[in-house]
């Protein structure tokens, strides 16, 4: 991939440090993060550093901070990362509640689809929506994501059972749709690679 330009960037997505521990945590125990995340139990400050100390050490897994214009705003992954069938897992969330409903999740989405496909030569991203979270399920679609599949009543959510939707992309149906939604957020993201 070629060399980012952080200048004209809106939207970054660099590699997580340690002096965002703390607010990681807090945005994901955060009720309206939980909300949309498969468990609902208060993360201890233990459990969090144990958690933020592995996945910084781990080659399975790549973790971004999200910045907009400069402010930390959320974070974006790819998980389980199996360079033997190359595929992965990837999420993101908002933690700061006024950057919602912006275009920054677009950008986000680009960034990773491309640096997946394009910079760590993965052929397929998949991902795991909550049922409830037909925004975030949208947007996946309309980036080219299919369905692949419903795991009906997967967690509990308040003692509740609520359906997943799977969804993937394939390396080749991103190359197809990539020059549409660079036109739109090419300019606006900058990854840094967390493996660098």
């Amino acid at each position: 991939m070629s060399r980012p330009d952080i200048r004209r960037s809106t939207v970054l997505l660099r590699p997580l440090s340690d002096p965002d521990r703390d607010l990681v945590l807090s945005w994901r125990n955060s009720p309206d993060v939980a909300a949309q995340m498969f468990s609902d139990d208060v993360i201890s400050t233990e459990e969090h550093r144990v958690w933020f100390d592995d996945v910084r050490r781990s080659s399975a897994q790549r973790y971004w901070m999200i910045e907009h214009t400069g402010r930390a705003i959320g974070v974006a992954d790819l998980t389980d990362i199996d360079m033997a069938n190359l595929r992965c897992e990837w999420a993101y969330y908002i933690g700061d509640v006024s950057a919602r409903g912006q275009s920054t999740p677009g950008a986000v989405e680009y960034g990773v689809l491309d640096y997946a496909f394009l910079g760590v030569g993965l052929r397929k991203v998949s991902c795991q929506v909550l049922a409830t979270n037909g925004r975030v399920a949208h947007m996946h679609r309309r980036f080219g994501f299919r369905d692949e599949g419903l795991l009906r009543a997967h967690v509990l959510k308040r003692g509740e059972p609520v359906d997943v939707i799977v969804l993937a992309m394939l390396r080749h149906e991103w190359l197809a749709r990539r020059d549409a939604f660079a036109r739109l957020f090419a300019s606006a993201v900058t990854v840094l690679d967390p493996a660098a």
